[in-house]
């Protein structure tokens, strides 16, 4: 994993935000062209607005790093992946970043001038899924080579019960 620390400044119809950015990311160097291609224009060396940014690559260590964070320091975080699963992308959401960006990175600045305000940004906005919450964490347990018995145990239900929920 690497973590680089950039500062940023978005200035926005006369009013400027400026603040330091960790980016999180499972592949060295990722980080810093993603920084290149939004354009270092956008970034100064100025400090008022911590946040951090993990960077979904390869996919899935956003996920792997959200299980160890706390909720204090999602009220700071933005997540971006090139994930097409809209299942993954609310399991992300339900950890409540303060953002998510799927595939369009290059609205990170819009993203930072909405965060920055404590608004939560999520673009795509809405996704639709017909898996409840609970049949997402059991695909995800799925994922992992988790038996039906073994995820039965972790959600204290029934085996059977586990089997309706896969169908």
């Amino acid at each position: 994993m690497s973590t680089n620390i950039y500062d940023w400044k978005v200035e926005r119809n006369a009013h400027t935000l400026q603040g330091s950015l960790s980016f999180q990311c499972g592949i060295p160097n990722l980080a810093d062209q993603i920084v290149h291609d939004i354009g270092r224009t956008r970034l100064h060396n100025v400090t008022e607005v911590a946040l951090n940014i993990i960077v979904d690559a390869p996919s899935g260590f956003a996920m792997t790093l959200l299980e160890s964070y706390t909720s204090s320091s999602l009220e700071t975080t933005i997540i971006l992946t090139w994930s097409r699963c809209p299942e993954y992308w609310e399991d992300l959401w339900d950890h409540r970043p303060l953002g998510l960006i799927v595939a369009e990175y290059h609205l990170l600045s819009t993203c930072l001038h909405a965060v920055a305000h404590k608004k939560r940004f999520r673009i795509p906005t809405m996704t639709t899924t017909s898996l409840t919450p609970t049949e997402r964490r059991i695909f995800r347990f799925l994922s992992h080579g988790y038996t039906n018995s073994q995820i039965a145990d972790f959600f204290l239900m029934d085996t059977p019960i586990v089997k309706l929920q896969k169908h």
